[in-house]
């Protein structure tokens, strides 16, 4: 894709609420963890552009970046894809710029704190964890380093200095600042059999909109839920190997972020699967 980037401002994600509202379309393509996975994801791109359809939706479920583009090298191209894909729907007669929802999965919701360094509690523990959960996979693609954050760790100064050259290094790219800005934490359709779409984890016992943190974490210990009333399905992006057509949750991720596979499903309106596709 090389259209050129368009305006995020009409889908900023309100700020009272963290799920997307999908409301009620035909039918809706879910995207998993893309770990980076470039070529995966063109192809996959090509096969939709064709197929979608006015009141359908596309939601990806976070971890865009990851270690395979870390390896290749083509994390900004990636971005570029997403940006780019997004661009050529919404372009389209009859679609609109809440037809295509990305979500913040763990690694986004790592990158949204660069630019609040200064104000963690504990800035260089932060970074040793976050380091530690790949967040130099999102850092190398705009030229920053494992030592460039631990630095920025050191005092208020230079938490401030890296945040504003971070935000530089995003905005240079066309599009990327506003991608990584506008990400829902979650979405959900509406009707008599809503869907729910997570990244990777969520608490039964509470409703969608107090998660939170859940969102971005691997569910408990045990066997995964079967229920979380309203809703007739969960959809995640990561978060374990992928489960096919049937169960309550679907899992579309095959837990190998380096070699794996991109794994694609497209859910009716009752939440049946109408085909999976892995690129």
């Amino acid at each position: 894709m090389s259209l050129p980037a368009a305006s995020f401002a009409d889908f900023r994600p309100p700020a009272a609420s963290p799920a997307a509202a999908l409301g009620r379309p035909e039918r809706i393509w879910a995207i998993g963890s893309l770990h980076g996975r470039h070529g995966g994801l063109c192809q996959l791109h090509e096969m939709l552009i064709r197929r979608l359809r006015p009141f359908e939706r596309v939601v990806y479920l976070g971890n865009y970046l990851g270690p395979h583009s870390h390896w290749t090298g083509e994390g900004l191209a990636l971005i570029g894809e997403l940006v780019a894909f997004r661009n050529a729907i919404i372009a389209i007669p009859g679609f609109f710029a809440r037809d295509v929802v990305f979500l913040r999965g763990k690694m986004e919701a790592m990158v949204q704190d660069l630019p609040r360094l200064a104000f963690l509690p504990d800035a260089r523990e932060w970074a040793e964890k976050a380091l530690a959960d790949g967040l130099e996979c999102a850092l190398g693609p705009y030229g920053f380093g494992p030592g460039d954050l631990q630095t920025a760790t050191g005092d208020r100064i230079s938490a401030n200095r890296f945040a504003s050259e971070w935000r530089r290094r995003l905005a240079a790219q066309p599009g990327h600042l506003p991608f990584f800005e506008n990400q829902f934490a979650a979405a959900r359709s509406e009707g008599p059999h809503p869907l729910a779409f997570v990244p990777e984890g969520f608490d039964p016992r509470r409703p969608l909109n107090l998660q939170r943190e859940a969102l971005t974490r691997p569910l408990p210990g045990g066997p995964p839920p079967k229920a979380w009333p309203p809703y007739a399905r969960v959809i995640r992006g990561a978060g374990g190997e992928n489960t096919g057509k049937k169960g309550f949750l679907l899992t579309l991720d095959d837990g190998k972020p380096l070699d794996g596979m991109i794994h694609a499903t497209c859910l009716d309106a009752q939440g049946g699967v109408v085909e999976m596709v892995s690129f």
